[in-house]
C-alpha cells in the first residue's frame, strides 16, 4: 500500500513537472516592442525593436531569448544601425540628417510569417 502511494504520487508530480515546463519554457509567439514608432531626422534619435518570446500562458519565457533576424528593406541610407543582436531579438537604429520612411522587416523560426514595421523620420524642428 505504501509503495502504491509513493508511485502515485512520483507519477502525478512528473505529469505536473512536464506540463508546467511545456507551459512555462516553450515559445508560443513572438512579441515586437517598440519604443517609438517615429524618429527626428538630428542623428541622436533612436528606435530600439525588440522580440519577446511568449509562452502560452501570455508571459515572457524565462531564459530564453528568441533568435531572430532583422532586414532594413526601406530606407537603409537614412538610419545607421547602433546594435544589431539577432541571438538577444534586438535592434537599435539612429537616424540620420535626412527625413523619409524606413522599413524593417523581421524573420522568426517560431513564426509563419515575417513581420514588418515601418518607422517614420520626421524633420527636426529646432
Amino acid at each position: 500500500m505504501k509503495t502504491e502511494l509513493i508511485i502515485i504520487i512520483v507519477v502525478i508530480a512528473a505529469i505536473a513537472v512536464l506540463a508546467g515546463y511545456h507551459y512555462l519554457f516553450h515559445i508560443y509567439e513572438i512579441d515586437y516592442r517598440l519604443s517609438a514608432r517615429n524618429l527626428y531626422a538630428d542623428y541622436t534619435s533612436t528606435v530600439k525593436i525588440e522580440a519577446v518570446a511568449v509562452n502560452s500562458l501570455g508571459f515572457k519565457i524565462p531564459f530564453r531569448n528568441p533568435k531572430v533576424t532583422f532586414e532594413i528593406t526601406e530606407g537603409r541610407d537614412l538610419v545607421d544601425v547602433v546594435e544589431n543582436n539577432n541571438e538577444k531579438g534586438l535592434l537599435t537604429i539612429r537616424a540620420k540628417g535626412e527625413k523619409g520612411i524606413v522599413v524593417v522587416k523581421v524573420k522568426s523560426v517560431y513564426s509563419l510569417f515575417p513581420s514588418s514595421f515601418e518607422i517614420e523620420i520626421l524633420p527636426n524642428i529646432t
